[in-house]
């Protein structure tokens, strides 16, 4: 009998151990998914600010101080106001000099032609990329910040400069704060050439540390791997870790998080202890399994709690508070603004413009269901009010479309965004008195066709260069996970015609 137990229990330890490494397996998984995605947010927030000032800056023609004004005013036109409201944005001339900030009006130009952020951009100025830098001291901040930048052209498309945003890594650095890593022996952001943003080691941080090349990890993202679960002996410090790697969908980059292997034997050695008590207490055999099924039960709603909510309860919070505090004082700002003040109806429509991309703001995380039909019921509820305030009269010929099931949140909100920016320019390029939103599924062709009509002013789309919005559409619509293209039709004194068409595969999931 003693010698049965004892099998038992060094069976339910061996069980015990898999099943603490599963978990923890599991855990590291959840992590690294919601750092990275929180990751591509901000890469993503700043990629689109530096595309809208990019292509508004092709449109100052003025010389000498004017226009060194307007750089100025452009980019504090499009700086952030809350969330990132501590960053610095600039425009480095052709020469390597810093004519302008968002923060600073008139600006001593200063030389940055030492900066990476400038010389990869300059060394091959026919490349448009985004370039994201090791981080490095900013001169203007003050602080250790990671370079975010895109090359500018003019109207030819000859190489002008770069727009550059200096984000402090002392931000970047809540992405780990927002999640509880109390057990977690590495976790950390590197780049594909093994240069590491930011990097936590057992809780001490540090950034810019190079990643030996005979990493695990580094080599199995450099031979193609997107993501996956490691059991590696690190090059650095030559402990053992378990956990998950992903690499970034916007940028070179991978997050990886790893749980020390001495966590896992101290566990196991403990249940051991445990079931040796077991083993001698004959009389305490099930009671001592029972306990030992609910510790696993527990270990294991721990780690899915910590992995799936930690993150997600900060960052709707961050944005609740958003919502409450200035969406309110914006409402109350539109309806104390009455007739007869001094350019109210501009005031008024842009204070509401503010409103609406508050609020689409809030939506865009607050678990709304991703259907077509959904997304068109946002635009017309965030848009109709703001179009007939401009006095343009709203046509929205749309019937019930069949729900599509297999619709992600990120295609719905980038799908909203497009028809947003659609119907954004009516309002404020086309002049124009009627604006016409319609939607057919073509359940032969097997596709959703969205299409916005105006009759305005139009354009000459032969010899127009793309702007107001219209680069970022189509960046979006390339985006999407299923093919989606977007075709513009427009002539002088014609209106113009957007025709967004999505492509549904032949398995999607589609109700009535």
């Amino acid at each position: 009998m003693s010698a049965a137990v004892f099998l038992v229990c060094a069976f339910a330890a061996d069980i015990y151990r898999n099943e603490l490494e599963k978990q923890l397996r599991r855990q590291t998984s959840n992590i690294a998914k919601l750092l990275i995605g929180q990751f591509d947010t901000t890469i993503t927030s700043m990629d689109d600010m530096l595309l809208q000032i990019a292509s508004e800056y092709s449109s100052i023609e003025t010389n000498g101080p004017e226009k060194l004004e307007q750089f100025h005013e452009l980019l504090k036109r499009n700086a952030p106001w809350k969330s990132y409201s501590n960053i610095l944005i600039g425009i480095t001339d052709k020469a390597g000099m810093v004519v302008a900030t968002n923060k600073q009006y008139p600006l001593t130009p200063f030389d940055v032609t030492n900066k990476d952020f400038f010389t990869v951009h300059a060394s091959d100025p026919n490349h448009s990329i985004l370039y994201i830098s090791t981080p490095q001291f900013g001169r203007i901040i003050n602080k250790q910040v990671i370079f975010f930048s895109r090359p500018l052209r003019k109207k030819d498309g000859a190489f002008d400069g770069v727009v550059q945003v200096s984000y402090p890594v002392s931000d970047f650095l809540r992405l780990f704060e927002r999640l509880d890593f109390r057990d977690v022996g590495l976790v950390g952001f590197v780049r594909r050439d093994g240069i590491s943003l930011v990097r936590s080691a057992n809780g001490i941080l540090s950034y810019g540390r190079k990643i030996p090349a005979s990493a695990i990890v580094l080599r199995r993202i450099q031979s193609g791997e997107k993501e996956g679960s490691f059991d590696a002996i690190a090059a650095s410090d030559k402990k053992r870790r378990i956990g998950y790697f992903i690499v970034s969908e916007v940028a070179p980059f991978h997050a990886y998080v790893g749980y020390d292997y001495s966590y896992i034997e101290s566990a196991y050695e403990e249940a051991v202890v445990v079931l040796g008590a077991i083993w001698v207490l004959l009389t305490a055999l099930l009671f001592g399994a029972v306990l030992f099924g609910q510790k696993t039960e527990a270990l294991r709603q721990q780690a899915h709690i910590v992995a799936l909510e930690s993150g997600f309860a900060e960052r709707k919070r961050i944005l609740s508070d958003m919502h409450d505090s200035i969406g309110a004082s914006l409402a109350v700002l539109i309806s104390h603004l009455k007739p007869g003040a001094d350019d109210w109806i501009n005031i008024k429509q842009k204070a509401t413009q503010i409103l609406i991309e508050l609020r689409l703001l809030v939506d865009s995380v607050g678990g709304q269901d991703a259907d077509v039909n959904a997304v068109l019921s946002s635009v017309r509820h965030r848009m109709q009010s703001g179009l007939e305030l401009a006095g343009i009269k709203v046509i929205w010929n749309v019937g019930q479309l069949p729900k599509i099931i297999s619709l992600m949140p990120p295609d719905a909100w980038a799908l909203r965004l497009i028809l947003m920016e659609a119907l954004s320019n009516v309002m404020h390029h086309a002049h124009a008195n009627t604006a016409t939103l319609s939607a057919i599924y073509d359940k032969a062709a097997h596709f959703v066709m969205v299409t916005v009509t105006d009759d305005g002013c139009g354009f000459d789309t032969a010899t127009s260069t793309e702007g107001t919005g219209l680069t970022n559409m189509q960046l979006r619509a390339k985006k999407l996970t299923w093919h989606t293209t977007i075709h513009i039709e427009s002539k002088l004194g014609k209106g113009t015609t957007v025709r967004i068409k999505i492509g549904l595969p032949a398995d999607i999931v589609i109700t009535d």
